[in-house]
């Protein structure tokens, strides 16, 4: 706390980054124990995933760094003296940062969970990054920014494949878990009251 002129200023916040920039926030969880907030957040959820929460915390990371990527390369490409040769490029960038946006936004709510919603989203999510993740590497050689952004493209395409078959996954398991619980052995089940038999 310094003291001025009569005016109390408050400590200034310092990065603990080794090369940190003057004022800059202090570091998020991820570096400070490897886990972001979206993994931070999961763990205080208070009811059960229909999948595994790390995969759908990389999944989650991945989404926001590519929306944030894209937004970031799109905005370069402007900057560039050819950016006539950059507007799908720039389309693309921006398409992408809207899908994955909104992807992270409803991959996030878990409550009263709809497999319906989720996984056309993650479906097209993969399908977008995938064609700006192709688009920015035919700039790479040329353009740094779009070879970070195809990267994270890439990344991001893979975590929601990856979580999309850790759902198909799940739902299997469940509908196994349904049909032993209909078909066991001398149960009675809605809606015939019949009692199953060992070899049905």
């Amino acid at each position: 706390m310094l003291v001025a002129a009569g005016v109390v200023h408050p400590p200034r916040m310092v990065s603990a980054r080794p090369h940190g920039y003057p004022g800059a926030v202090p570091p998020s969880p991820r570096e400070e124990d490897a886990m972001s907030y979206a993994g931070h957040m999961l763990d205080t959820y208070p009811r059960d995933f229909n999948v595994e929460a790390g995969v759908l915390a990389t999944t989650m990371d991945a989404l926001i760094e590519c929306a944030q990527a894209c937004t970031a390369d799109a905005d370069a490409d402007l900057s560039e003296q050819n950016v006539a040769e950059l507007v799908k490029c720039i389309r693309l960038c921006l398409d992408c940062a809207d899908v994955c946006a909104a992807t992270v936004r409803v991959a996030s709510r878990q409550t009263e969970y709809d497999a319906g919603v989720t996984r056309p989203l993650l479906e097209a999510c993969a399908a977008t990054c995938k064609s700006c993740g192709d688009e920015c590497e035919h700039h790479a050689q040329r353009h740094e920014h779009c070879r970070v952004c195809a990267e994270a493209c890439r990344r991001c395409e893979q975590a929601c494949r990856e979580l999309l078959a850790a759902m198909l996954g799940w739902r299997r398991a469940s509908s196994t878990v349904a049909l032993k619980r209909r078909y066991s052995p001398g149960r009675r089940c809605f809606p015939c009251f019949l009692t199953c038999r060992e070899d049905r």
